[in-house]
């Protein structure tokens, strides 16, 4: 049944008034459109879930929310976890709710769903604009399917963003905001700051009203500041950054900035998609640029970016989640901007509408091809073998005791099995590997079949050994040294002995990334040698 000429061209027109209007709810037809944008979004973040392999870095920070008896537990034991305290909670409260390690998805994707709503209702940008955001690499993948607690910043900072416009009169709105924002990691502790110093600028540089409400909104988010370095700050003995490890000089820190003066946009190649350093620069370079309407912001963008790209070189490695804390940043400068520019009279005015709409909607397209290639990977690819190992282990041996090597490459599998655990360097069952110096950093073959022997003895049930070094027999160098300050060494005599009293019961070895594993079964329970 073919439509009427003049009925397609009603809806290329309504259409089209929907994709260049900023309000996606201004009417039935316009919040139809957007309510169904918004379910379509909904479904390919639970497809990508669906497929989705939950990896060691995600799980661990529900086992970390989970363990203590009480709230005040999770004080000492995200010490060396390199987080604040916010995601834990949240994850801990929606834990005690579903009972069940869901608990980590249901989180994640209803954080990046308030993103998304509070995006699509209260942005001033475009409803086309909207759309491609929406479904960019960050909010359709890496903030939502990808349960980190990266993804807390996009409704903090969208709403930052959108009462940013009234900040006169709601100062504690904003400082509560930022507080929250600081709390949930480092990177978005440092944006927060960021914002702060724009804010405290602009309100010198303004009327400066209500000063005592305003100093005690900046004094609320500088405490939110210590908060978070409290509380993540690692102890001494802890391999979690290199910061600590290793120590930052002042003349260190002098040369690394200076560097990242001159190119500021080289520490974000995820954000450029891998163009060329030139045209990195150049698209960097015009969204500050787009700023000038507001000298502090663009002021502020550099400056966002140098700081994220200092932390990224002296203290912890760079990620594409890391790198989107300065997507989302230039997010909230060009909303506050385009809330308040309003009649265009300037040339500076003009340009920001311009950059905003040809520049960054040039950005948000290239975001939106690599959120539909993500979710693609996720269905057509396997990023780790967790989950099969764990179907295996929930068929083959479901009461086992699993002895890890190295032990943190089994931090996944809470997600998938209740089976306990037994890690040998730290001597006792646990679910996630302690990262400090005092546990065992050098463990032979030997060491490990002793103690998965003694453990059969003593627990009286099944033992398998899950090896993250893989094909030792076609190694040359007896020695593996690997993260978190670890080595693991063999030889071939330890190797003859250990293949005679085990048995290579299954392998999974066929994703990329370093969750792979070698399961190997105690071939009988014998007094150890």
């Amino acid at each position: 049944m073919s439509i009427p000429f003049g009925r397609l061209l009603l809806i290329a027109h309504l259409s089209r008034s929907y994709l260049v209007s900023a309000d996606a709810f201004s009417s039935a037809r316009a919040t139809t459109f957007s309510l169904v944008i918004i379910l379509l979004w909904c479904a390919v973040v639970f497809v990508g879930v669906a497929h989705h392999e939950f990896w060691r870095d995600e799980v661990i920070l529900l086992t970390i929310a989970i363990k203590p008896d009480s709230v005040f537990g999770l004080f000492a034991e995200i010490r060396d976890a390199g987080h604040p305290l916010v995601w834990y909670l949240l994850l801990r409260f929606v834990h005690n709710i579903v009972q069940s390690p869901v608990a980590l998805p249901i989180t994640s994707m209803a954080v990046a769903l308030g993103g998304v709503l509070v995006f699509v209702a209260l942005s001033p940008f475009a409803n086309w604009q909207k759309i491609l955001f929406i479904f960019g690499v960050f909010p359709l993948y890496q903030y939502s399917v990808m349960p980190r607690n990266y993804g807390l910043a996009m409704p903090l900072l969208f709403l930052f963003a959108h009462y940013y416009r009234s900040r006169n009169n709601n100062p504690l709105i904003l400082a509560a905001l930022l507080f929250v924002l600081a709390n949930t990691s480092a990177h978005a502790c440092l944006i927060a700051a960021v914002l702060t110093l724009i804010w405290i600028v602009e309100y010198w540089l303004g009327e400066r009203r209500k000063i005592t409400l305003h100093l005690a909104s900046f004094s609320i988010v500088a405490i939110g500041g210590v908060t978070a370095l409290v509380t993540t700050l690692p102890p001494a003995d802890t391999v979690v950054t290199n910061a600590v490890s290793s120590g930052i000089g002042l003349v260190e820190t002098l040369i690394v900035g200076s560097s990242h003066l001159l190119r500021p946009a080289a520490s974000f190649p995820e954000i450029w998609v891998g163009l060329p350093s030139f045209w990195m620069g150049f698209a960097f370079w015009g969204l500050v640029a787009g700023l000038l309407v507001r000298p502090t912001r663009s002021i502020g963008l550099i400056l966002g970016a140098l700081i994220l790209a200092l932390f990224f070189s002296l203290v912890t490695h760079s990620h594409i989640r890391h790198q989107g804390m300065l997507y989302l940043l230039i997010i909230t400068l060009y909303w506050m901007t385009l809330a308040e520019t309003g009649a265009v009279t300037t040339w500076a005015a003009r340009f920001h509408r311009r950059v905003a709409s040809i520049g960054l909607g040039a950005l948000l397209i290239v975001h939106a091809f690599l959120g539909v290639h993500a979710i693609q990977g996720e269905i057509t690819g396997k990023l780790s073998s967790v989950k099969d190992l764990a179907a295996y282990i929930k068929t083959s041996a479901p009461n086992a005791v699993l002895v890890p090597e190295p032990a943190y490459i089994m931090e996944a599998a809470p997600y998938y099995l209740d089976n306990e655990m037994f890690f040998v360097r730290e001597k006792k069952y646990a679910k996630r590997a302690a990262l400090t110096f005092h546990r065992l950093t050098h463990l032979s073959l030997e060491q490990l079949l002793q103690s998965a022997q003694e453990l059969q003895l003593k627990r009286e049930k099944p033992v398998l050994i899950v090896l993250g070094h893989i094909n030792l027999q076609n190694r040359h160098n007896y020695e593996i040294e690997f993260p978190f300050a670890k080595v693991f060494t063999w030889s071939d005599n330890s190797l003859a002995y250990f293949n005679d009293h085990t048995e290579k019961v299954a392998e999974f070895t066929d994703s990329p990334g370093p969750e792979q594993f070698e399961v190997y079964r105690l071939r009988e329970r014998t007094e150890p040698q």
